[in-house]
């Protein structure tokens, strides 16, 4: 056997095991989530769960989203707006077209434009967001800096679709805290063009003596933690067997 061929069977190996986990905690998760009055499901593919998803929009419906690179990476926002069929109500639009775009640079030229486009999604049918991590508990963590996300999340639009790659399974609420700060909070300020003490170090970079940085242009200002809805149908999770995102 070639080294060629050696390494590609390793690589298929290691494609399979991570695979059987993702499979196996999402699941876990998945029945968390119902249990905590929450819909959930585990999709193989990003390409499966983008079908699903437009499959639940009717047409006509207002539809709003948060900044995700999984959502971008996804393709299914530039779906929504290219299709005609939705009312979409884009918080960036004018702003940023991707993830790699530095809103920040962006946002100093009209901020009020941009807090008004925030507001409008917050009335919308259908919001959609992704999040930071996601515990086998099945609560939803995650970090924002303006807050447009946690607060249409939390309260506003009829119905949420969260979008999660299996990468954000964490095991509760001490793990996907610490996986923010370690991982996730450096790489999408860096995304974003801050220059915060995370985009320096890589990861969250408290001021002495405090829990967090001072930087005005810091992304962690709030930080939620969903562990259950009253309507059971209002917030619908979507974990895809891939890496997706941060």
């Amino acid at each position: 056997m070639s080294a060629t061929q050696t390494r590609g069977h390793v690589t298929d190996k290691w494609e399979e095991e991570n695979k059987w986990l993702y499979e196996k905690l999402a699941k876990k998760a998945v029945t968390a989530i119902e249990r905590n009055k929450m819909t959930a499901c585990y999709v193989p593919t990003q390409a499966e769960a983008k079908k699903r998803i437009l499959a639940m929009i009717p047409e006509g419906a207002n539809v709003g989203w948060g900044g995700s690179v999984t959502l971008y990476n996804m393709g299914i926002l530039w779906d929504l707006q290219n299709s005609g069929k939705y009312n979409c109500f884009n918080p960036f639009k004018g702003f940023v077209t991707g993830p790699n775009e530095r809103l920040v640079q962006a946002v100093s030229r009209e901020p009020e434009r941009l807090l008004q486009q925030m507001l409008s999604t917050l009335p919308t049918d259908y919001y959609l967001a992704g999040v930071n991590a996601i515990t086998l508990d099945g609560e939803l963590v995650f970090i924002d800096g303006q807050g447009n996300r946690a607060a249409a999340m939390l309260f506003g639009p009829k119905k949420v679709i969260v979008v999660a790659g299996a990468n954000k399974l964490v095991k509760d609420y001490e793990s996907a805290f610490r996986r923010i700060k370690d991982y996730a909070v450096g790489r999408t300020a860096r995304m974003l063009g801050h220059d915060t003490p995370c985009t320096r170090t890589g990861y969250c970079t408290p001021a002495k003596g405090l829990d967090h940085c001072l930087h005005p242009h810091r992304i962690c200002c709030a930080t939620v933690r969903i562990s259950g809805q009253y309507d059971k149908e209002r917030i619908n999770v979507f974990i895809i067997g891939e890496e997706l995102g941060f």
